[in-house]
């Protein structure tokens, strides 16, 4: 289907311009680059909402991804799909905001922590995607999300929220497809056992030693 410029808006690229900068590189004509981007934005935007729960920080990360794209589209070399190639900048984009945001949040108390003992939010949960009657429940299942190991994550998201094939999923992520199932099998029970465990009233997991006074 054929993206409107309303949608191309969206991002902040009105349909004769673009905010993400072309430079003259080989082989890359800036009219064969605007409809690359016309064709994968708006996927590769809902993946960055998806990875960070912020319109405003998806539409930051989607023209960094572009940027990004437009640099290293000359030395693509074809060993996968175009569309899993730029899947692959887009996640590890975002992965690299979410890292960003965790140092700053400690830098910002002073305080270091083990990667097991914090739980950071990542931006303020805005959502468009999720109806406000729903969004306390979305925010409950995405903290749970957040908190599982890196490679779990990526792949729950892959899977539940962008829809794809456990076979996709695998291309994405550089691995074989047993590999990612077994990743989504532990990430299932995982999110299931956050999801039951008892909270704080910010809505975290209370471990047993917090729950009991323990140091």
């Amino acid at each position: 289907m054929p993206r409107s410029s309303k949608q191309s808006d969206v991002l902040g690229l009105g349909s004769g311009t673009l905010s993400v900068p072309v430079k003259e590189v080989p082989h890359v004509h800036p009219s064969s680059f605007r409809a690359l981007y016309d064709l994968h934005a708006r996927r590769v935007y809902n993946l960055c909402l998806n990875h960070l729960r912020n319109a405003e920080e998806a539409t930051e990360a989607t023209q960094d991804v572009f940027v990004k794209v437009h640099e290293k589209l000359p030395g693509f070399k074809g060993d996968s799909s175009l569309r899993t190639w730029i899947h692959r900048i887009a996640i590890n984009t975002c992965l690299d905001r979410i890292k960003a945001a965790k140092r700053k949040k400690r830098s910002i108390f002073g305080i270091s922590f083990s990667s097991e003992e914090r739980t950071v939010e990542v931006a303020v949960f805005d959502h468009p995607g999720v109806r406000m009657e729903e969004k306390e429940r979305a925010q409950q299942v995405f903290r749970a999300i957040d908190q599982l190991p890196e490679n779990q994550r990526t792949a729950i998201l892959l899977k539940a929220t962008e829809g794809m094939s456990q076979q996709e999923v695998a291309e994405v992520m550089g691995l074989s497809a047993k590999a990612v199932e077994s990743l989504l099998f532990r990430a299932r029970l995982n999110l299931r056992a956050l999801l039951d465990a008892p909270k704080d009233t910010a809505g975290n997991v209370v471990k047993p030693n917090a729950r009991h006074g323990e140091q």
